[in-house]
């Protein structure tokens, strides 16, 4: 039963993620939006890339997927990244198919490791924790994106693997979203499935993270980490179906504080 779920989700996602890359390539070809500002061009593929792993990610949850079902993904996704690295050149190619590999396997074991969650109350400190990492991640010297994806040291084949990479019509290929927002997104839906949460209210949260994340994109010109919006609307949405205690919050935020005292030590 679950590979006949597993079946259908892969065919369902990989036709979408097709028609997609496959929109987004003809319109970057094609002269119909070259007129347009780039920043209407770069706000519609970010809103379309952000429903599209909105997508992805709700069909796995939704899927009910186990854990033996996500080691099963982690380690053929493993092995088509290692392939591709090694075989494919970078361009439209390698980034259509590095996107359909981290959409497919990457959604389909985080909803795996989500449907584990046994309470509701774990949501926001598991939020606080995405939020601070990712802040972390991006603006700090030590963060891995500052490291890895904004220094431009690394090999372009390593970079396709931290980002969704798409056309952008009249501006051309851009890495847009990274795999941590595909692998969040995924982990919250197994959770919303699990704990029997609102979906409506998850979809709402994503988007209006997705949204916030775009006008500060547009508003400041400079990277910033979409879960920061993301992860804290999604919680905000959700409401009093994830009310936590003090305590789990204070944990939170401790463990974050040790981890950076751990991380200045090294």
């Amino acid at each position: 039963m679950q590979n006949q779920k597993f079946g259908r989700f892969t065919e369902t996602v990989s036709v979408l993620w097709l028609v997609f890359y496959g929109l987004l390539t003809a319109l970057h070809f094609s002269k119909l939006m070259t007129a347009l500002p780039g920043k209407f061009n770069f706000s519609f593929t970010f809103l379309l890339l952000g429903g599209m792993i909105l997508f992805a990610a709700t069909s796995a949850g939704r899927a009910q997927p186990s854990l033996r079902d996500g080691a099963l993904a982690a380690v053929i996704g493993g092995f088509l990244l290692f392939t591709m690295t090694r075989t494919l050149s970078p361009g439209l190619v390698s980034s259509f198919a590095v996107g359909s590999v981290l959409l497919l396997m990457g959604t389909w074991l985080t909803a795996a490791l989500g449907r584990e969650v046994v309470s509701s109350t774990y949501i926001w400190p598991l939020l606080i924790v995405v939020t601070c990492f990712d802040l972390w991640s991006v603006f700090s010297s030590h963060g891995i994106t500052q490291q890895i994806v904004l220094s431009g040291d690394s090999p372009k084949e390593i970079l396709n693997l931290l980002v969704l990479e798409v056309p952008i019509p009249a501006i051309g290929l851009s890495p847009i979203l990274g795999i941590g927002d595909v692998l969040f997104l995924g982990f919250i839906a197994g959770a919303v499935e699990q704990l029997q949460l609102e979906w409506r209210r998850y979809f709402i949260g994503t988007m209006l993270g997705f949204g916030a994340c775009l006008v500060t994109l547009l508003i400041l010109e400079i990277p910033v980490p979409a879960l920061v919006f993301i992860a804290p609307a999604i919680g905000l949405s959700l409401g009093r179906s994830v009310l936590t205690t003090a305590r789990e919050v204070l944990m939170a935020i401790g463990f974050v504080a040790s981890l950076l005292v751990v991380r200045s030590l090294l």
